[in-house]
């Protein structure tokens, strides 16, 4: 926590700080150095994890949630390895965008050869055109605590990232379903970095006018891009210029998972359950064994009463191993019968050996103490 205070705090005063971490809080017990996690995080604008990977029957399908209290999104993603996910985020006058891409590839996981050699021609995939709308934002994942949401309405132009294997050919655009008037035109560009990388802009802009749209309503932008190889993608994102995000309503496919804190769940029901079994197994035979006027005529008849359950248990066990009872209904009901008469005694002969310890005065006192001192 030291650590991670110290990098914050010199990140204090950017625009965004991005917080990566390979397990999502609600996995995370944090501890505390000057300042708690929570305190920490009211200066994060996006926290990126993995580890649950989506989990299994969609119930980890969007891993995503708006922890509003200290004003950052927290998005987990799928992993390469079986789900062929990668992320791309892009950054445009201080609004922060993204786009989950899916790799398509035809088989998950991919094959590993178990040698790699350096001559292994290494073949790219084929791959159609990566739309990022960039303006106006998703509305679904605004961070009013830290973008300048404001600039959307002053903006002048529909801003689009297109990246794609062979040259783009055209890129569509509707809102609300209707062909947007103005045609988008490329205005992207190629510069070199301060290490000598080439960095490509593929950036596709369209006039339009935001105060048409500006009226409390909720809007759907679409944007399609084609490739000189016929290859398409569209993408559609939810806008408005309300400053607070619009509901994922992704509860059931893992947004109740990333507002919880497992933790403290673990904590509560961890003691929760060990007070239970101490009432059980501890308190309740011994009220039970005080309350009884006499202790030995009970312990006999518990005794012959399970001598009777175990007798009827074994008559029920051969009556069905014999093979001679061809109804399945009868079969049914004396394998049901078989499972009550089991569990009756062993819940009964538990219940017995408990009461029976509960009358050992020498084994019972220690045991009583040591589990309320726990």
């Amino acid at each position: 926590m030291q650590l991670l205070e110290g990098r914050l705090e010199r990140a204090k005063g950017s625009n965004h700080t991005f917080l990566l971490n390979h397990y999502p809080v609600s996995t995370m017990l944090y501890g505390r150095y000057n300042q708690t996690f929570a305190q920490l995080a009211r200066g994060v604008s996006v926290f990126l994890c993995g580890h649950l990977h989506q989990l299994v029957g969609g119930i980890g399908a969007q891993l995503q949630a708006y922890k509003a209290h200290e004003g950052y999104w927290e998005l987990e993603i799928g992993d390469m390895k079986e789900h062929a996910l990668y992320r791309v985020y892009a950054v445009d006058h201080d609004l922060v965008s993204f786009v989950d891409v899916t790799l398509p590839v035809g088989r998950l996981p991919m094959p590993n050869p178990q040698m790699l050699d350096a001559t292994v021609p290494v073949e790219p995939i084929p791959h159609p055109p990566v739309v990022l709308v960039t303006n106006p934002k998703d509305a679904r994942y605004l961070l009013p605590q830290h973008e300048p949401l404001g600039i959307m309405r002053r903006s002048t132009h529909i801003r689009a990232l297109v990246w794609a294997d062979s040259n783009i050919t055209k890129v569509e655009m509707k809102i609300d379903g209707i062909a947007h008037p103005h045609p988008a035109v490329f205005r992207g560009k190629q510069t070199t970095d301060a290490h000598g990388d080439t960095v490509k802009t593929p950036l596709w802009v369209a006039p339009w006018d935001p105060a048409q749209y500006d009226d409390s309503r909720l809007h759907e932008l679409e944007v399609t891009a084609t490739d000189a190889q016929g290859k398409s993608t569209s993408v559609r994102i939810p806008f408005h210029f309300s400053p607070e995000p619009v509901p994922l309503d992704n509860d059931s496919r893992g947004g109740w998972i990333m507002r919880q804190s497992f933790p403290d769940i673990f904590r509560i029901s961890g003691l929760t359950s060990y007070l239970l079994m101490s009432v059980l197994l501890v308190i309740v035979p011994r009220l039970y064994y005080l309350a009884l006027g006499e202790p030995r005529a009970w312990m006999a008849a518990r005794t012959l009463a399970h001598h009777k359950d175990e007798a009827r248990i074994r008559h029920l066990g051969s009556a069905l191993m014999r093979g001679d009872i061809v109804n399945p209904f009868t079969l049914a009901k004396l394998g049901l019968a078989l499972i009550a008469e089991q569990t009756k005694f062993l819940v009964a002969t538990q219940f017995t050996a408990q009461v029976y310890f509960a009358s050992l005065g020498p084994f019972f006192y220690p045991a009583y103490f040591f589990t309320m001192a726990l």
